[in-house]
Parts: structure tokens; C-alpha cells; sequence
């Protein structure tokens, strides 16, 4: 996670902050990656996940559960713009999806969406 991804021990907006310029990543809807919790070795995975040489979690790992994450995609607001996916990097990640928000989202919604997906975490598990 990022330094400002947690504040206080709670995630913040700023983790879900998707970019919604052009061009569209998957099926034509803006992807933000996620990593599927199929076994307890997804979070030492992640853990030892490197970008430019530095842990990419510095924090630590947020949990969100699929089952909030479902409650969420089944709210007024968000049911015809967030859904998920599973898209394994090989051997390199196989827990590896992504959340994927419809490019028709309207302005309001993209100024709720992060936020609510943030609100949904159920734990942060610490750098070990």
C-alpha cells in the first residue's frame, strides 16, 4: 500500500483512486488490480512483491472480503458500473483479478465509488 492508502488503521479513498482516462484496460471498463485470497500463501506473495526495487505494500495488505465487495456491486449506486474478475499472471501470480468499473460511471458515482470500495476492508495485515 501506499504511505496515504492507510490512515489511522483504516483504508482510505485514495487506494481506489481509478484512472479514468482513455485508453479503457479490460473489455472496455477501467480495471484496478486486486489479488483473490485463495490460501494463506497469496498474502506472503504479496508481501514480497517488488515495483522499482522497494515493496510495492508498504503498510501492509488490506482484506476486503468478496462477500462486501458483493454487497457493494448489488447497491443502487454501483450495480451496472463495478463488477470483478479473476486474470492470473501465469506462475508470477495466479491469485492476480481486477475490480472493473464501466467507463459509462457517472461523475457522481466516481467521486463515491473509491470511498465505498475503501469502506469495505475487514482488516489490514501488517508488513511482516
Amino acid at each position: 500500500m501506499a504511505d496515504d492508502w492507510v490512515s489511522d488503521g483504516i483504508v482510505t479513498a485514495a487506494a481506489f483512486q481509478i484512472n479514468f482516462e482513455p485508453p479503457f484496460l479490460k473489455n472496455g471498463c477501467h480495471a484496478h488490480s486486486i489479488c483473490w485470497e485463495d490460501d494463506s500463501s497469496v498474502i506472503d506473495l504479496m508481501q514480497q512483491q517488488k515495483k522499482e526495487g522497494h515493496f510495492k505494500f508498504k503498510v501492509g495488505i488490506a482484506r476486503f472480503p468478496r462477500e462486501n465487495i458483493d454487497r457493494l456491486m448489488k447497491q443502487p449506486a454501483f450495480k451496472a458500473i463495478l463488477s470483478y474478475e479473476r486474470e492470473p499472471l501465469g506462475c508470477v501470480n495466479p491469485y492476480h483479478g481486477n475490480l472493473l468499473v464501466s467507463p459509462n460511471i457517472s461523475k457522481t458515482q466516481r467521486k463515491l465509488l473509491p470511498g465505498n470500495i475503501a469502506s469495505q476492508f475487514s482488516d489490514i495485515i501488517p508488513r511482516a
